[in-house]
């Protein structure tokens, strides 16, 4: 509720409901051509708790605890 009132006041707005498994049988990766597609869960966890280097893809999928009502 509280990412459609932050995010979704525009009268444009849209919600999808689904699953990560329904979402993965949906996808046609076949096309993708020299790309990759990744689907992982999102860690929220605070920067400084952050250890080492990070791949570069990592950055992507850890978000902040603020952020974690979303």
């Amino acid at each position: 509720m509280a990412m459609w009132e932050i995010y979704g006041r525009d009268t444009n707005a849209v919600a999808i409901q689904t699953t990560i498994s329904r979402i993965k049988e949906s996808i046609d990766s076949s096309g993708l051509r020299g790309h990759s597609l990744l689907l992982k869960p999102v860690d929220y966890i605070r920067s400084e708790d952050v250890k080492g280097v990070l791949r570069y893809e990592e950055c992507f999928f850890i978000k902040r605890p603020h952020f974690v009502f979303e």
